[in-house]
């Protein structure tokens, strides 16, 4: 399996923060690790996979002749701005800054 980027990636720097408020690195709840047999990222880019290894898995919709849930892969680099950090796919957040 593929490698996890090691270090916290900084936020997007376009995203403009309302003063008051942070950005927060937290756990995605819809996301997994990946887990079990090995798997492939499932990013299409031209309507062709991107075949790295996966690192986490995403709940959709697999369509097909019955629609239904399924887990699929994705590499660090297709992961939608999320990453892998303590054992959880993370990703950044806007909350109120209580910090003064």
């Amino acid at each position: 399996m593929a490698e996890a980027p090691a270090a916290r990636p900084a936020p997007p720097a376009d995203w403009d923060v309302p003063e008051g408020f942070r950005l927060a690195a937290v756990p995605d709840e819809g996301w997994r690790l990946a887990s079990g047999e090995p798997r492939r990222c499932s990013r299409l880019v031209c309507n062709v996979r991107c075949g790295r290894d996966a690192v986490a898995e995403l709940m959709r919709m697999r369509r097909g002749r019955r629609t239904r849930p399924a887990w699929w892969g994705y590499c660090p680099e297709h992961m939608y701005g999320r990453w892998v950090e303590d054992g959880k796919v993370m990703h950044w957040i806007l909350v109120e800054d209580s910090r003064g």
